[in-house]
């Protein structure tokens, strides 16, 4: 499992990404844990909160074990921003996807 820096910096790294126009509409963007030992998840939200990104056990209409990484206002950022963070910790070894809720 990576240490906490490391997910901190893929984390970090993901949110710099931009959008580039809608992605189908507005919605909530988040980035989704698959079932993970309780170690290495609470290591995961320990690097989230440094990040100032929220986690939520049960998250609005994508499932359990999930960081809130924000709103898409149609514009492709958060969405961007979802992708990227899960790309990057992906390429270290942390089980994940990019998931959204329109409204």
């Amino acid at each position: 499992m990576s240490d906490l820096n490391t997910i901190v910096t893929a984390i970090q790294n993901g949110l710099s990404a931009q959008g580039n126009g809608s992605v189908g509409g507005c919605g909530r963007a988040y980035v989704c844990f698959s079932k993970m030992p309780a170690k290495q998840l609470n290591t995961i939200k320990k690097a989230l909160e440094l990040c100032g990104i929220r986690y939520i056990n049960e998250a609005y209409g994508v499932g359990k074990r999930a960081a809130y990484i924000g709103y898409d206002n149609a514009d492709g950022h958060a969405w961007s921003k979802a992708q990227s963070i899960a790309n990057n910790l992906r390429s270290i070894g942390i089980s994940c996807y990019e998931d959204g809720q329109s409204d």
